[in-house]
């Protein structure tokens, strides 16, 4: 296994029955429960939290300003 740690988004109740949910940083999946038993909170949902990195590209026509609906002269 690896030494990684990892994020887990979670939902769950508290000790006094209210919805929880949030973000916790453990090394497994079963960490992350244990982790929450101890904080009080049952947990419902846990799973492993995937960043998602997003790039967006734009074409030169994109970046210029449009005027009086004419496009530019390249």
């Amino acid at each position: 296994m690896s030494d990684s740690i990892n994020v887990f988004t979670w939902q769950g109740a508290n000790r006094r029955g209210h919805s929880v949910k949030g973000e916790i940083s453990a090394k497994s999946l079963t960490e992350a429960k244990h982790l929450l038993r101890r904080q009080g909170i049952s947990a419902q949902k846990v799973k492993k939290h995937h960043y998602l990195v997003v790039k967006k590209i734009r074409s030169p026509l994109q970046t210029l300003p449009l005027s009086r609906g004419k496009l530019p002269l390249c």
